[in-house]
């Protein structure tokens, strides 16, 4: 069950826009969570507002090649005596986002039990207790789970007062990211390397996130990307130490960025393999750029705000046309333009970086 982009959407072999939808039929409500072949939408009129709405339906899941187990909307209201299951699915950082969820359980009573992907169980180790974090192994067979990416559909049922549109709404009250807290030591030591690279601020940056196009199964973008070269000419003459956090990073693409900006570039990419290190070390730089991927999570959830590339069509988590978004407080967009430039959104880039980090 992976999301498709608010964007638009193929109905019965026919693409249509979000302004399509007429959100008075029964079915034909979006709220940015769709998925395959479980979306039910009924079409009719033009130019109306537009949700987006997943209709849950039983189906069968496999997960790590263990025996399939009914995946169903929760058999009733769940209870601290019957707990809602969840189960990991998509990537890493979508994981992250959705636990924000959880959190309204708080309002009926109940925690869920969430078996998260086995990377990402040591950082939960860090994260508020909205779940009983617990290992897939330990779901008795036969016990009826919900992915994790369907759970806010899912709290329809419970709860009214949760956003669900895919576009801002100044008066929703959007659940903010799961927090996580890093490790004193494991901060001190990032501390100590970054020193070892050279003067703050320390910048650190991704370039590309997602699944290459290569390796994709679906027709929604889950690639973003930017040209290395284009990002380290935004950077050039920045006060500073430029850190790598991208994960599996190209050697062509990390000497472009170098010589695009006229400075090193310190490689931290071996923090993707253990995210609580990796934690610590986005608690502590001063800013970080890059397109959406789990570090952005991550720094969200340090509590902390980033600079993030959207690359055009923008995906439901950035919607719109603004600098902001709801879901991440605090967080700057710099979109690229939908003819594929990008010169504005780094002119923009380059002059807030300069605002707040050249010497006054």
């Amino acid at each position: 069950a992976l999301l498709q982009p608010f964007r638009f959407f193929s109905v019965g072999g026919r693409e249509i826009q979000h302004d399509d939808i007429d959100p008075s039929v029964p079915g034909a409500r979006l709220d940015g969570f769709v998925r395959q072949p479980r979306t039910i939408l009924r079409v009719t009129g033009r130019r109306q507002p537009a949700w987006i709405d997943s209709a849950l339906l039983g189906q069968e899941a496999h997960h790590a090649g263990r025996s399939r187990r009914r995946v169903l909307p929760p058999p009733g209201r769940p209870s601290a005596d019957a707990p809602l299951t969840l189960l990991h699915e998509q990537g890493l950082g979508d994981e992250l986002f959705f636990l924000r969820f959880a959190r309204r359980l708080e309002g009926i009573g109940t925690r869920p039990r969430y078996a998260s992907s086995a990377k990402l169980r040591a950082l939960l180790r860090h994260a508020e207790p909205v779940a009983e974090f617990i290992d897939e192994r330990d779901i008795a067979p036969g016990t009826p789970v919900m992915p994790i990416g369907d759970l806010p559909h899912g709290l329809r049922r419970f709860l009214s007062e949760f956003p669900s549109r895919s576009v801002p709404d100044a008066d929703a009250d959007y659940p903010l990211p799961l927090r996580l807290h890093a490790n004193a030591a494991a901060v001190e030591t990032m501390q100590r390397r970054l020193q070892t690279f050279g003067p703050p601020p320390y910048i650190a940056l991704t370039w590309t996130g997602g699944v290459p196009p290569g390796e994709q199964r679906y027709e929604w973008t889950l690639f973003k990307t930017i040209d290395p070269a284009l990002l380290g000419h935004a950077l050039g003459d920045l006060p500073g130490t430029l850190i790598s956090v991208q994960r599996n990073p190209v050697a062509d693409h990390v000497r472009s960025i170098e010589e695009a900006a006229r400075r090193p570039m310190h490689d931290c990419s071996d923090l993707n393999d253990g995210l609580e290190d990796m934690l610590a070390l986005l608690t502590v730089v001063d800013d970080y750029i890059g397109v959406s991927n789990t570090n952005m999570h991550i720094r969200a959830g340090a509590n902390k705000t980033a600079r993030v590339l959207i690359p055009a069509p923008a995906e439901w988590r950035w919607p719109g046309d603004g600098a902001s978004t709801p879901w991440f407080p605090g967080f700057t967009c710099y979109r690229q333009a939908l003819d594929g430039a990008w010169q504005a959104a780094l002119q923009r880039l380059r002059a807030d970086l300069m605002d707040v980090h050249a010497p006054k």
